[in-house]
């Protein structure tokens, strides 16, 4: 992981402290440390260009982080989705996947859209049920993006692709 300040960089590693050299995502938070998911688990913390180790571990590669409601959520190989609340990472109840979501994006108050880096794409409810799904099997998802306009973007191995939801389509 390398951090441009400006003028330099300064470089982490599992020599200078990172838990693991394999870093799948970071989150700024609103006191502006930065959380590191990494490929082992863990998830670290750089404050003020310091790595705090912390005693966060998942059962699988931890690959993204973001928000929800207001809620912290960190995706995972095996588990499907952790909250990290008062320090700590809590497996809620939820429906039980069997494939790795890589990452998500809050659609709005209700609905969480999951990427499960293989095939398919989620659409998940606030209690972690799966509303509906997608599975293209001849595309692998990489990444997720929502521009400024709303829109949402699938990254693929097969390029760029724009999916749109239809409000009828879910109350």
């Amino acid at each position: 992981l390398s951090r441009y300040d400006g003028y330099k960089f300064i470089n982490y590693t599992t020599a200078n402290g990172l838990s693991h050299n394999l870093v799948n995502g970071i989150f700024e938070a609103a006191d502006g440390n930065l959380l590191i998911s990494e490929n082992n688990g863990s998830i670290d913390v750089i404050q003020n260009n310091v790595i705090i180790k912390k005693a966060f571990k998942a059962a699988s590669a931890v690959n993204s982080l973001g928000l929800h409601n207001n809620r912290l959520f960190i995706t995972s190989d095996g588990d499907g989705l952790y909250e990290y609340t008062n320090d700590s990472i809590v497996l809620p109840l939820q429906q039980k996947i069997n494939f790795p979501i890589g990452y998500f994006i809050s659609i709005d108050d209700t609905l969480l859209l999951c990427s499960d880096l293989s095939k398919g794409i989620y659409l998940y409810n606030n209690d972690f049920t799966i509303r509906d799904s997608l599975k293209i099997p001849e595309i692998d998802f990489y990444a997720m993006v929502q521009d400024s306009k709303k829109r949402i973007w699938l990254c693929t191995g097969k390029g760029l692709r724009l999916i749109q939801f239809s409000s009828n389509k879910y109350p």
